[in-house]
C-alpha cells in the first residue's frame, strides 16, 4: 500500500471520567476508600434523580463488602430499602450501577438467609442442651433405681 505523505493525526481527545467512573475503577482495583470518596463526591456534585440513585447504590454496595472499612450491612440495608424502589432502568443509570443493584439484592437475600440460619442454629443448640440435661437426669434416675 502506498504511504500517504500527509497525515491527519489529530490527538485523541482525553477522556474525562466522572467521579462515578473513577469510583468504579477504584472499586475494581479493591481500593474501597478511594471508591467511597469518589462515589460521595459524585453524590455531592451531581444533582439529578439518576445521579442520586447511582451514588446511593454504589455507596450501599461498598458498605456491603466485608473487606471494606465501611462495612455496615445494617446501614446498607436501610439506605438500599429506599433506593431499590426506584426504577434504575427507567432512570437509565450506568450499567455497572444496575449490576451493583442486582448484587445488593442478592447479598441482602443471602444475609437474610444467614440470619435465619443463625437463629435456627441457636435454637437447635438450646434444644440439644436441654436433651443432654434430660438424658443425664434419666441416667441418674436409672442408676438410682438399679441400686
Amino acid at each position: 500500500m502506498p504511504q500517504s505523505k500527509e497525515c491527519d493525526c489529530a490527538q485523541a481527545a482525553a477522556i474525562d471520567y466522572t467521579f462515578l467512573d473513577k469510583g468504579y475503577r477504584a472499586l475494581l482495583n479493591g481500593e474501597y476508600e478511594d471508591a467511597m470518596q469518589h462515589f460521595q463526591r459524585y453524590q455531592r456534585l451531581e444533582s439529578s434523580p439518576r445521579a442520586d440513585l447511582e451514588a446511593g447504590i454504589a455507596i450501599a454496595y461498598v458498605m456491603m463488602l466485608p473487606r471494606s472499612a465501611f462495612y455496615d450491612p445494617v446501614a446498607a440495608r436501610k439506605s438500599f430499602s429506599v433506593l431499590k424502589e426506584q426504577n434504575a432502568k427507567e432512570l437509565k443509570v450506568h450499567d455497572y450501577t444496575r449490576l451493583m443493584r442486582q448484587a445488593l439484592l442478592n447479598l441482602l437475600e443471602l444475609q437474610d438467609d444467614i440470619d435465619k440460619l443463625k437463629t435456627d442454629n441457636a435454637s437447635l443448640k438450646e434444644d440439644l442442651r436441654k436433651r443432654e440435661e434430660a438424658l443425664k437426669r434419666l441416667r441418674d434416675l436409672t442408676l438410682k433405681a438399679a441400686e
